[in-house]
C-alpha cells in the first residue's frame, strides 16, 4: 500500500503483513521530494509496469517514479515528469489508467485530460490526447475506471 502525505510532501509504502491487524506500523519505504519532485502529493496511480505515478497539486505537474526508486527510502528525482499546458488541468488531484494504458488525470477545476501511452516516456508538456471539461460539480479530487482495466493494477 502507497500513501501520499500532502502536508509532509511524502509518499511512503507499508506492505502486505502491516495491514493484517490494527495498529500504528511505522512505512517501510518514505521518499521524499528532491527539489520539486513531490509538492503537494495528492493522487497515485501505478501503470502496468509498475511505475508510480505522483499527481503534486504544488507543482501542478505529475511525476513517475519506477520501481527500482521505490525500493528504498530516500529522495530520487523522477523518471518522467508531465507538466501540464498553459489553459489545462490546473491542479492535478486524480489519476488513473486506462486499459490502453493511457493516463486519464482530472483537475480540480473538472478538467479531464487524456495522454496517450506514448506521451509518458519522457519530461516534457504533452498536449492531451482528450480534453473534457466536466461541469455542475464544484470541486473534484479523484477518478477510476470500473470494471478495472484488464492487466492494470487496482489505482
Amino acid at each position: 500500500l502507497w500513501v501520499a502525505d500532502n502536508r509532509a510532501q511524502t509518499i511512503v509504502e507499508y506492505v502486505a503483513g502491516q495491514l493484517a491487524a490494527s495498529g500504528s506500523p511505522a512505512p517501510t519505504v518514505v521518499l521524499s521530494a528532491k527539489d520539486r519532485s513531490l509538492v503537494r502529493p495528492v493522487a497515485l496511480a501505478f501503470d502496468r509496469v509498475g511505475n508510480l505515478w505522483v499527481a503534486n497539486s504544488g507543482s501542478q505537474a505529475v511525476a513517475s517514479f519506477t520501481p527500482a526508486q521505490l525500493a528504498a527510502t530516500g529522495s530520487p528525482a523522477p523518471h518522467v515528469v508531465l507538466f501540464l499546458a498553459s489553459g489545462s488541468l490546473g491542479v492535478p488531484v486524480g489519476l488513473a489508467f486506462d486499459r490502453d494504458e493511457n493516463l486519464w488525470v482530472i483537475g480540480v477545476g473538472g478538467i479531464l485530460e487524456e495522454f496517450g501511452k506514448a506521451d509518458l516516456v519522457a519530461t516534457g508538456a504533452p498536449a492531451p490526447s482528450i480534453q473534457l471539461a466536466l461541469t455542475g460539480y464544484t470541486l473534484f479530487s479523484g477518478i477510476a475506471f470500473s470494471p478495472v482495466p484488464p492487466g492494470v493494477p487496482l489505482n
